[in-house]
């Protein structure tokens, strides 16, 4: 039984060739990874920015519509400024106690739900109301119907 054991013998430039060539192939695919989620991490960061700027709009003065408008405008031009995300559909929509925001996009979907916290429509709030009940308790003749105290 005299049997020949076949070998195959390569030189070590061929070998490091493919170490390298997986070695390389596997940091770009961290790479890739890496700036995807980046890609990710600003499109929200971004997304609840323009929500908190929605909520927080009152200083401006301006028309609520017009103020709707110019943040989802701004929020389409940040939202092109990041690489994946310059097709992305996203809006920005305020009622009188929240704001919604969405963004759209072919790998993910967000939405951000932001409760509006304004102390000053509060205030204002209360004080019509204040001036509301002086005006009805003026028309009573001053007495406190709904009092319990003596």
């Amino acid at each position: 039984m005299n049997m020949k054991i076949k070998t195959c013998h390569a030189s070590f430039s061929v070998e490091a060739a493919y170490v390298f060539s997986i070695l390389f192939f596997s940091i770009s695919a961290a790479i890739r990874f890496a700036w995807v989620q980046r890609n990710a991490c600003l499109a929200a960061f971004v997304l609840s920015e323009s929500s908190a700027r929605c909520a927080h709009a009152e200083e401006h003065y301006l028309p609520e519509t017009a103020e709707l408008s110019q943040i989802n405008a701004a929020l389409k031009n940040r939202l092109s400024s990041i690489g994946a995300f310059q097709n992305a559909a996203s809006s920005v929509q305020k009622n009188l106690f929240e704001v919604n925001s969405s963004l759209e996009h072919d790998t993910m979907q967000l939405h951000v739900k932001q409760r509006i916290y304004s102390p000053e429509s509060t205030m204002r709030a209360v004080t019509a109301l204040s001036e509301f009940k002086d005006k009805t308790m003026s028309c009573r003749g001053g007495k406190h119907y709904a009092s319990n105290t003596e």
